[in-house]
């Protein structure tokens, strides 16, 4: 006990993250945080990596995580891909919007 009240434990230590993804932007670092990481893949071969195709430009894009229509959520084929990764067929990136999920 001490002069201002019972003691209280020191705040857990937050997880490190896995090496490589230090120098990356939050929003991929956030994936590996949460999800972890798949050894030897990027994101370019996941089934989840997603070409859209807007006013004449590219945007890459991951199905997994929240869209906006700015710089905010593109995502980059080099990245080291997430522990969510799905091996995608061979073919070419798939162009178009994700499908939209209704509430009811």
């Amino acid at each position: 006990m001490s002069l201002f009240g019972p003691e209280t434990p020191a705040p857990a230590r937050p997880r490190p993250l896995p090496g490589g993804v230090q120098g990356l932007p939050r929003r991929i670092r956030e994936m590996h945080h949460c999800y972890g990481a798949t050894p030897g893949r990027t994101c370019g071969s996941c089934a989840h990596f997603w070409r859209r195709e807007h006013r004449g430009g590219r945007f890459f894009k991951c199905r997994l995580t929240r869209w906006t229509m700015g710089p905010g959520s593109d995502w980059r084929v080099s990245w080291p891909a997430c522990g969510l990764f799905t091996p995608a067929e061979p073919r070419e990136i798939p162009v178009g919007v994700a499908p939209v999920e209704r509430t009811r």
